[in-house]
């Protein structure tokens, strides 16, 4: 029965007497966080080496149960999926930002999804209306995972049963609520810019219409809970063609630390009135959590001790010596503050390579021209020697050292032997 219904269904729909299911209405779709997927995983891996585990125990060899349990299961089942499924990633660490921005990421394939790209079908690649406010309408990669690798917004929630969510302003009351995006679809739903005349852009179903703000149910509060962590902080992403939004939302995540870099001329202002780039910096910079008092830096331990204006003590830990990241760079706090120093609640205590002033600041700002020059090159540009040295950036090399009997670590001996060159480099 079920299959000729469903085949009667086809028919009509081919013939238009009824629309087609729409599949790729987020308000039909589970969102699945992290810690959900682990915990599957793990319970899988789990399954499966109590069953390893069970199969020595029933056989005719001499054995213990000792011997048998003589891993930690849970430890080995998290380390198993975390190497093996598909939707684990190894973050390339080019930068804070792009740390952040993978954990905005979403996807799917991988188990309990998609299988393959294969099966991938253009309206699944397509933007949905049903995505405003919760899914990023710019980033997404290049090659098969286009459309497929999405972002989430700064706005977007998931419930207890995992149903995507989104901040909106209640027009009727004028508060703040969150709400299911299958409620919101067949709701009014403005955009954040109200022209001076009151007209609004509005989403109604599956339609964008210009009408009276008056005229709408909800609206999104902000320009900036439209994007997610990279789009938000490109300068002025409306003033930009699509196309170079999404180029910009690349390079940015993959922008080297700059031994001189610059804050950006241009930058994102959210709701609230903070920069987006002060609150991106903020997430690996150490900051104080209340106002109070520097009363010890201890470097050994990374840790800058406060004494709290009620009274209490707090600890801020920081990268005290350089922290290796996956693309060869490297994660480094420079303290701006000493014992004694008063400081405020949310004021930064230092400086990474990746900040300037409390902000980040992944690049350089550059007066520059474009000019023709002769030959062939492919995405690139050739710049002059003065450009390229403001843009030096900076790395991190590892270097192994096989230690034998003509070999001697010492630094207090290397400091003695070579005071010169110990002056230049850092011995931590």
């Amino acid at each position: 029965q079920m299959i000729i219904s469903a085949i009667n269904k086809a028919i009509k729909v081919k013939q238009g007497k009824i629309e087609a299911d729409d599949k790729e209405n987020l308000s039909f779709k589970k969102v699945v966080p992290p810690e959900d997927l682990i915990a599957e995983g793990v319970q899988r891996n789990l399954n499966a080496e109590l069953w390893k585990k069970r199969a020595p125990l029933n056989t005719l060899f001499h054995t213990t149960v000792e011997k048998v349990w003589n891993e930690p299961l849970l430890n080995k089942a998290t380390k198993r999926f975390i190497t093996t499924s598909a939707i684990s990633r190894m973050p390339e660490g080019y930068n804070p930002l792009q740390l952040k921005q993978i954990n905005a990421d979403v996807t799917p394939l991988g188990e309990g999804g998609v299988k393959s790209t294969e099966v991938i079908t253009p309206s699944m690649r397509g933007l949905h209306l049903s995505q405003l406010g919760f899914i990023d309408p710019i980033k997404s990669p290049e090659g098969a995972n286009t459309g497929i690798t999405l972002s989430l917004t700064e706005n977007s929630y998931v419930d207890k049963d995992n149903n995507p969510a989104i901040l909106v302003k209640n027009l009727k009351t004028g508060k703040l609520e969150i709400q299911r995006v299958k409620d919101l679809w067949d709701k009014k739903l403005a955009f954040p810019d109200v022209g001076k005349n009151g007209k609004v852009g509005i989403r109604h179903k599956n339609k964008i219409y210009e009408d009276h703000i008056k005229k709408a149910d909800y609206q999104i509060p902000d320009a900036s809970l439209l994007y997610g962590p990279a789009m938000n902080s490109i300068g002025m992403p409306s003033a930009n063609d699509p196309t170079r939004n999404l180029m910009a939302s690349k390079h940015i995540l993959q922008a080297l630390p700059l031994e001189d870099r610059d804050i950006p001329h241009v930058m994102l202002q959210e709701a609230d009135g903070e920069l987006s780039l002060k609150k991106y910096a903020k997430d690996h910079l150490p900051i104080a959590p209340v106002d109070g008092v520097i009363t010890k830096i201890d470097k050994d331990e990374g840790a800058i001790h406060i004494k709290g204006n009620d009274g209490k003590k707090h600890v801020v830990h920081y990268a005290s010596t350089p922290l290796p990241l996956n693309a060869k760079t490297y994660l480094h706090h420079e303290i701006n503050v000493k014992p004694g120093d008063k400081v405020k609640a949310g004021q930064h205590l230092g400086e990474s390579k990746y900040t300037k002033n409390g902000m980040l600041a992944l690049g350089k700002n550059l007066r520059v021209a474009f000019m023709m020059y002769p030959g062939t090159r492919n995405d690139a540009f050739v710049v002059s020697e003065s450009a390229a040295k403001k843009m030096t950036s900076m790395h991190a090399h590892k270097v192994d050292v096989k230690k034998d009997k003509n070999i001697e670590f010492s630094k207090h001996k290397f400091v003695t032997m070579f005071p010169e060159l110990a002056k230049k480099i850092d011995l931590n």
